[in-house]
């Protein structure tokens, strides 16, 4: 077998451990491993990326590993499993990075951008069936990959519900909003990187309307929201992307999303979510908010690693029981490691996104903070490779357009060269 036929055949199981985040073959009564992090724990010793290790970023993890210490010395809270889980995450970032690298530069693009859409379109199908199956108590079978204790075990029959009266579709996800949130991000992959030819642009628009009403089905505001911002975004780069100013106040708006989110939520979104979920994971947000600046320490190291998972909902704020959730990215960064570390891992991000580019790309910022608006991207494996995806895609269109005009031209004279020898 070629080397490029095995490669096809390792992006097929690839992206299968990608849509099915919520299936562990590790697992234990209390938790489990992605089979995501299986395939990229094989992929960092089958293409030896730890040759790949640069000094800027093991000076983050040195950094990361300080701030935690210095965090958990304080506040007399050590969790290696939670310790070990995070870095996890942080491998599942980087390995991600260097394994889609790899399939850009041996020309898989295209067939990991097919693929993918092959795989949103029966995970789209199945959506649809979900909704009958829920309501006819038929059997959900894709369920039996739904096993990791890590998130949740869903039964052969399992539905789920929440602040509507309708069944809820989740698909091969945990739950709703990581299906929507993780629909949103796909779909404009798809948007920003779709193929050309009159195929492929049928079955596009076809999945693209089968992702918009399985995220509607979600029933998943979250998703709604992130949708609705990615949007928002897209129309303003289209219009003022021309404009220097413009573009830098667009970036400050879309690194700030997090926080601006949670004030809309506070300010309109009660009066029109004033049901019990809504309020508890607003507030949720707004006491963990607030107390990340109670002292001085606070705000320089945090509370501690996982030290959200202590809360109990016997906590309330303004009269409101909280969850051990702060259904925000920043501010479950910042009162888990401080703000100093929040400002210091965006400062990271930033520098990462931008290395090599000579223009601003919203897409990767729009993927990274939008995500951070409901929850935390290193909470979910997939949602954290797909992020990276984007993030790879967007600087190699980026930096490659130029490329791509030269190697046309290229190509335009080889093909009339060869009919000049054919005939």
């Amino acid at each position: 077998m070629s080397k490029l036929k095995k490669l096809d055949i390792e992006l097929l199981i690839f992206l299968f451990c990608l849509f099915f985040q919520n299936f562990a073959i590790i697992r234990t009564s209390s938790f489990g491993i992605s089979v995501i992090v299986l395939f990229l724990i094989y992929a960092f010793f089958r293409y030896k990326f730890y040759k790949e290790l640069s000094k800027k970023f093991i000076l983050f993890v040195i950094t990361t590993i300080i701030f935690i210490l210095i965090s958990s010395k304080i506040n007399n809270i050590f969790n290696i499993f939670q310790i070990v889980r995070y870095f996890l995450c942080v491998f599942v970032a980087y390995t991600s990075y260097f394994y889609i690298k790899n399939l850009i530069k041996n020309d898989k693009t295209e067939k990991l951008l097919n693929y993918s859409l092959n795989f949103c379109l029966i995970l789209c199908i199945y959506g649809i069936y979900q909704v009958y199956a829920s309501r006819n108590h038929w059997p959900m079978f894709l369920n039996v990959f739904n096993n990791n204790p890590s998130y949740a075990v869903r039964g052969i029959f399992e539905v789920y519900g929440g602040w509507v009266s309708f069944d809820r579709v989740y698909t091969t996800f945990f739950e709703p909003s990581i299906y929507a949130v993780f629909l949103v991000n796909l779909l404009f992959i798809f948007i920003m990187f779709k193929e050309k030819d009159e195929k492929t642009k049928f079955k596009l628009r076809y999945t693209i309307f089968l992702m918009l009403i399985n995220l509607f089905l979600t029933f998943s505001r979250a998703g709604w929201v992130i949708f609705v911002c990615y949007l928002g975004i897209f129309i303003y780069y289209k219009l003022f992307s021309k404009y220097k100013i413009m573009s830098k106040i667009g970036k400050i708006m879309i690194i700030n999303l997090p926080f601006i989110i949670l004030a809309t939520m506070y300010f309109i979104g009660l009066i029109m979510f004033s049901d019990q979920s809504s309020l508890t994971r607003t507030y949720s947000s707004l006491f963990y908010l607030v107390n990340s600046f109670k002292k001085v320490i606070f705000v320089l190291f945090g509370h501690g690693l996982n030290v959200m998972s202590f809360s109990n909902y016997c906590v309330s704020f303004q009269k409101v029981f909280i969850e051990p959730f702060a259904h925000n990215g920043y501010i479950e960064i910042a009162y888990q490691f401080g703000w100093l570390y929040l400002l210091y891992l965006l400062f990271v991000v930033n520098r990462f996104i931008d290395k090599g580019l000579k223009k601003f790309n919203w897409f990767p910022y729009a993927a990274v903070v939008s995500v951070c608006c409901f929850g935390a991207i290193y909470n979910v494996d997939s949602l954290t490779t797909l992020i990276v995806m984007i993030i790879c895609l967007s600087k190699f269109y980026n930096r490659s357009e130029v490329w791509y005009q030269l190697y046309a031209q290229v190509m335009m004279k080889k093909y009339w060269i060869n009919i000049y020898f054919h005939l």
